[in-house]
């Protein structure tokens, strides 16, 4: 995408959280008060029906269920029962949320792989608000980096 810029892990972190920036706890508790604010449901695989849900998702994508951590589908965030308190997961799957409104689901990949480069952008550009630690935003700019060099949003194949 044109003006991505790196962040530097550095600027962001313990010392941020040490200097009064907002702390995990604290996002967490924002991306949960943002959800139900918008009318978004967060369901876990803790339920028989989503996890059969996110598993055969995962299945058509062609990768192992376990590497799917979250889906969005509406108004309805489907998330792993381990990343439930996720902030960095839970906080890019109410991006696309946002995104999803008034679209098609499904129907254009270049769309999804437009609106997973901005979720990311917008995570990158937000870090610090939402507590993100360093090893997320290297990971952040490290999948930015393979979509852009793919050209396409995708998982890694089992």
């Amino acid at each position: 995408m044109p003006g991505f810029m790196p962040v530097d892990p550095g600027q962001i972190g313990p010392q941020s959280f040490a200097n009064g920036a907002v702390t995990r706890e604290q996002a967490l508790a924002e991306v949960r008060a943002d959800a139900a604010r918008d009318g978004i449901e967060i369901m876990t695989d803790a339920d028989p029906e989503v996890k059969r849900y996110m598993d055969d998702a995962a299945r058509r994508e062609g990768i192992d269920p376990d590497a799917l951590h979250a889906l969005t589908l509406g108004d309805m965030i489907f998330v792993r029962e381990a990343r439930q308190d996720d902030v960095r997961v839970l906080r890019e799957e109410l991006i696309h949320t946002a995104q999803q409104r008034g679209m098609e689901i499904g129907v254009d990949t270049d769309r999804r792989t437009s609106s997973e480069l901005d979720a990311r952008e917008e995570l990158l550009k937000n870090a610090e608000r939402w507590a993100l630690t360093p090893e997320e935003i290297n990971e952040i700019q490290q999948e930015i980096i393979e979509m852009k060099s793919r050209g396409k949003y995708g998982w890694q194949r089992v």
